[in-house]
């Protein structure tokens, strides 16, 4: 992967500090493809877009969070290597690092991604300013998280059940679109996890990328023995 300079930003609800990290490049060797669109790709940036605040505690888009400064990347990591003992940015002439610019500011905490609680937060506070590309980032890593414990079950996943997540994929279901090779997959994925095998295995005859070849063939087939939704594509 190839970085980018690190950003800091202040919270759009109080000001604080937080800093993210970002790269120009990334590839996806060794990568996992599921059904349910989650890639898990080690060489791929997955920069966080929501957060929540460590000082007001409020969720926010990092979009919303004015940019104060650049850092290069790399610096607040050698930073806490060297200077764990101090957490700010006004070094002493005898700490003070080689070779690196200085911000001008405290040293700020690092952004992390929500959790599941964290994004049905989010998409609650995002009823009262409704964004269509934000809603369906959320309901997607909502679905993500109620996922994860099946990824490598012996077991199939069953249809889903559960009164919050049957909500969830509805809503993101109304959010897609199958005009993309992405929609047509999540949208196959989430109707089979409503056990709507049919309807699922319909959409997905829609996939026709060449790209998407085996991955479309090796979910038709668990589709049509309905034996589970969330499948291994690659």
């Amino acid at each position: 992967m190839l970085p980018a300079p690190d950003t800091i930003h202040a919270c759009p609800h109080c000001g604080h500090n937080a800093y993210r990290s970002s790269f120009l490049s990334g590839n996806t060797f060794s990568s996992r493809l599921w059904s349910d669109g989650y890639l898990q790709a080690p060489m791929l940036d997955d920069a966080v877009q929501v957060t929540r605040c460590t000082n007001c505690k409020a969720t926010y888009w990092v979009q919303d969070a004015p940019v104060l400064e650049r850092v290069p990347y790399g610096f607040f990591n050698k930073y806490s290597r060297t200077q764990q003992e101090s957490r700010n940015f006004a070094l002493s002439e005898q700490h003070a690092l080689q070779d690196d610019p200085a911000p001008s500011r405290p040293v700020p905490p690092k952004m992390e991604h929500l959790d599941q609680r964290g994004h049905l937060e989010a998409l609650k506070e995002l009823a009262l300013a409704p964004h269509k590309d934000r809603e369906a980032y959320l309901r997607l890593r909502i679905w993500w998280a109620h996922n994860q414990p099946f990824r490598n079950a012996l077991k199939p996943a069953t249809p889903t059940e559960d009164a919050e997540s049957l909500a969830n994929l509805h809503g993101l279901l109304a959010l897609l679109e199958t005009s993309t090779e992405k929609g047509i997959l999540l949208s196959a994925g989430a109707l089979a996890a409503l056990g709507r095998y049919g309807d699922a295995r319909a959409i997905l005859a829609e996939l026709y990328a060449e790209g998407f070849s085996e991955e479309k063939k090796r979910f038709m087939q668990a589709l049509k023995a309905e034996e589970g939704w969330l499948v291994a594509l690659r």
